[in-house]
């Protein structure tokens, strides 16, 4: 076949690659998580470090991922984040095997159809099928390699390789337990269509063999004793055991039927087959090799494998597609042979080619105007939030990049695939029964599991800003002046270990007037909100405010933007007894839309500069910017977020005194704080000194977190004593033990 026939399908490869690769690594310094990769993650880390294939799952304990799926293709690819050590390594070599789909997809359609248009339009609209994009999309999982492997070895077994088709059965057979069927009805397909019979049969008999291994040496040997297999926890309302849950399966038909024609097994049948018109099931032949996984994954009591957003379909595509590809050849052949009794002749590739762009055009469809195109940066639903970096993200990787890996640490979801390079990691989602070194929490995560540390009694909190909280165990860390600590104190360290240190500017304090968000306020048009500040100390030296661009139904969710993304934010700070008439502006900025729709991004006012005293009163008020003539700036929406403040600030209904919070919109219509008692907005007011970025800083504010030896911190906290006025002491965390 000449080169000019085969380009274009390896370029589209390289496209998908470089496509996939961009969007997650986007996705990835953007802190938007995937499902499981942080667990792959850092079992790959424990396998460099000489434990093989061990994580932690959430819990005190650590586990084999053979005691969930026996998956040695992991294994296989393991010498590339050996030679990479990266968190994005698997990333990108996983990126790198599913944009290889495309291949030999191209080319059985083109050896079907007879068409190199065809066999485009095939690749094109498969890379518009959504059940595709949500196996690699979602996050990593081996099972989504199913679906390059299978294709290969279908197309290898079309083209009579035998043992190229027998290599990626065997590669399909290394991901999951579950690969043994798609890969035995294939051998069973070589047999009956006589083709490779030798090695179908061999196929055949190495998945019973496999199928065997799994369920009678690996599982056993990982599981505790007396505790059901992983796997059948996916059945579990069928029994506990293989035996059980087949028997139970099979003796009720009629439940069996409501539940695979129930709603929402329809709507995964819809969606994996309505986009190719349904056509698939004119090739039976092909289709059941795909069948029964996604007759399981209907049947199964864990939800998730029942969802097109998930990656437990990949095994299926192949043989949709490939039995779509089938019958268009097929009815292309019995148009032929009717268009010679028809007075009007039409080609059958041209009529295949109309079936194929109705296709292509439905998926473009779907894509561009339903959810399940939220991964494609064309479709109306694409969130390019989940992609965008700011500030907060910066603030939490010189956090996370400076803890030692030899420090235990739990936060959120948000931030694992960062912390997942160690043996011990854990969800702050899942606090019970274990004792992290360090806890990272950050009340505006993407994921916003807000919870209290498990004993505060254990824990001190080291650090605090922009909404993040900072903890360590007590038992691990220590206080010193940082002058005893550069002269004498680090030599009483291990020089074997890393140490964190963190410095915080002297006198350095926050005061927040709510840390958890409790009613909400929609505002359309005129908005404006006034909110009396409290002044703890002569001074302050930053004042902060959250803004979010849309509703994230979490505790991060403060204020936001809506969908007409028009019209500025605008901030001042007053100065009075009585904003209304007795006061003067001290501060006012104006903060553009476009900047205001980062995920979680922050308005932080400097103070320093503002001469602000305790004994005074001061007003912090939020309104649209009227930039225009006899015109306002209109907005869509903003959400404020109220919570409860200090109790020992208490309300006055009295409508003659000041109260903590006035609303007005709807053209000047006021709205009386009674209608909301003892509600405040959220922001945070802090305190000290903030030393300039040319001292060493890399928080914002003026904090300093270090890494290293003994011998490596005091010399980089050296470098602060001639700064004594700003920095005092130091707070050193000692390395983690086996014992949690």
């Amino acid at each position: 076949m000449k080169i000019t026939n085969v380009r274009f399908i390896y370029i589209f490869a390289f496209f998908y690659f470089i496509y996939f690769s961009t969007l997650t690594y986007l996705k990835w310094q953007a802190h938007s998580p995937s499902l499981d990769y942080h667990a792959y993650l850092q079992m790959y880390w424990n396998t460099a470090n000489g434990d093989i294939l061990m994580y932690n799952r959430a819990s005190e304990t650590q586990y084999s991922l053979f005691s969930a799926h026996f998956s040695p293709f992991l294994l296989m690819i393991f010498p590339a984040y050996l030679i990479f050590i990266h968190p994005l390594t698997l990333y990108f070599v996983f990126g790198f095997v599913i944009s290889l789909s495309f291949i030999p997809l191209y080319f059985f359609a083109l050896d079907k159809l007879k068409s190199r248009l065809s066999a485009v339009l095939i690749v094109l609209s498969f890379y518009l099928y959504f059940p595709f994009s949500w196996t690699h999309r979602h996050g990593f999982a081996e099972e989504a390699f199913a679906t390059p492997f299978l294709l290969f070895a279908f197309y290898f077994l079309h083209k009579n390789r035998p043992w190229l088709y027998a290599l990626f059965s065997f590669l399909t057979l290394s991901l999951r337990i579950n690969m043994v069927i798609p890969v035995f009805l294939m051998g069973i397909y070589s047999i009956i269509k006589n083709k490779s019979r030798k090695q179908g049969i061999f196929i055949c008999s190495l998945s019973m063999f496999w199928l065997f291994y799994t369920l009678n040496v690996i599982y056993p040997k990982h599981t505790v004793e007396n505790n059901s297999f992983y796997v059948y926890g996916f059945f579990g309302d069928y029994g506990k055991n293989l035996r059980e849950i087949i028997t139970n399966i099979l003796s009720d038909p009629s439940k069996i039927l409501q539940t695979l024609t129930s709603e929402s097994r329809l709507k995964y049948v819809n969606g994996l087959f309505g986009s190719v018109l349904f056509l698939s099931f004119l090739s039976p032949d092909i289709l059941f090799i795909g069948v029964p996984i996604l007759l399981l994954n209907m049947l199964a009591s864990y939800t998730r494998l029942g969802s097109l957003w998930t990656y437990y379909h990949a095994s299926s595509l192949p043989f949709i597609w490939l039995a779509l590809i089938v019958t268009l050849q097929r009815l292309g052949t019995l148009w032929e042979r009717l268009s010679q009794k028809l007075t009007i002749k039409l080609n059958k590739t041209f009529v295949i080619n109309i079936l194929l762009v109705v296709i292509f055009v439905k998926n473009y469809n779907i894509i561009k105007h339903s959810d399940n195109g939220i991964h494609y940066p064309f479709s109306e639903t694409f969130n390019m939030r989940t992609y965008e970096r700011n500030k907060r993200d910066d603030t939490a990787d010189a956090i996370l990049t400076t803890i030692p890996k030899t420090n235990s640490i739990a936060t959120q979801h948000s931030y694992l695939e960062h912390t997942a390079e160690r043996k011990w990691q854990f969800p702050t989602s899942n606090f019970s029964g274990y004792y992290p070194d360090i806890v990272l929490f950050d009340s505006w995560a993407s994921s916003a599991e807000f919870k209290i540390v498990p004993d505060n009694k254990l824990y001190s909190k080291i650090w605090e800003d922009s909404f993040f909280f900072l903890y360590s165990r007590n038992d691990l860390l220590k206080i010193y002046n940082i002058k005893d600590f550069v002269y004498s104190t680090y030599k009483n360290y291990n020089e074997r270990f890393e140490y964190l240190a963190l410095v915080n500017p002297k006198e350095s304090s926050v005061f927040y007037s709510s840390l958890e968000p409790q009613i909400s306020i929609d505002v359309n048009d005129r908005y404006h909100l006034v909110q009396k500040l409290e002044i703890q100390k002569d001074n302050p030296s930053a004042l902060e405010i959250p803004v979010e661009k849309e509703n994230l139904y979490g505790a991060n969710d403060l204020l936001h933007i809506g969908k007409e993304r028009s019209g500025n934010l605008k901030a001042e700070i007053l100065e009075g007894t009585d904003f209304k008439a007795n006061y003067r502006v001290l501060f006012s900025g104006i903060y553009k839309f476009e900047d205001l729709t980062h995920k979680t991004n922050l308005i932080r006012i400097n103070l320093n500069d503002l001469n602000i005293e305790k004994s005074k009163t001061y007003w912090l008020m939020l309104s649209l910017d009227i930039n225009r003539k006899n015109a306002r700036e209109l907005i869509n929406s903003y959400k404020t977020f109220i919570g409860i403040p200090d109790r020992t600030v208490k309300s006055i209904k009295d409508e003659t005194a000041d109260t903590n919070v006035y609303y007005s919109f709807d053209s000047g219509k006021k709205w009386s704080s009674d209608a909301y008692p003892d509600k405040k907005l959220v922001y945070a007011i802090y305190y000290g000194n903030l030393v300039t970025e040319e001292k060493g800083v890399n928080l914002e504010n003026g904090s300093i977190i270090i890494s290293g030896t003994p011998w490596n911190l005091k010399n980089q906290l050296g470098n602060l004593l001639n700064y004594e006025s700003d920095y005092n002491s130091v707070v050193i965390i000692g390395p983690v033990t086996e014992i949690l």
